[in-house]
């Protein structure tokens, strides 16, 4: 679902409007769904989200470029492995 979610617009677009019909058509269970808006490295990993879908989830999460606005992508990732998110 995420690798889908970042190599589609409408799909993104989709997801980042409503994450649940996004869910809903991957049929993710309620636990899956729970994990990944929780987001933390220790929920994905319970998942088993490879560190670079991780980067895609939270780039896709984000509402527009990841680049400089530190809200998406690979700041957020590396600020939750330091601890400073």
């Amino acid at each position: 679902m995420i690798q889908d979610v970042n190599s589609d617009m409408t799909l993104l677009n989709n997801f980042r409007a409503k994450r649940s019909s996004v869910y809903q058509l991957y049929g993710l269970t309620s636990r899956e769904c729970a994990l990944l808006e929780d987001g933390s490295i220790e929920a994905m990993a319970e998942l088993g989200v490879h560190p670079n879908l991780q980067v895609k989830f939270l780039r896709a999460s984000s509402q527009g470029s990841s680049e400089g606005n530190g809200k998406g992508g690979l700041p957020a990732f590396l600020a939750r492995l330091t601890g400073e998110s």
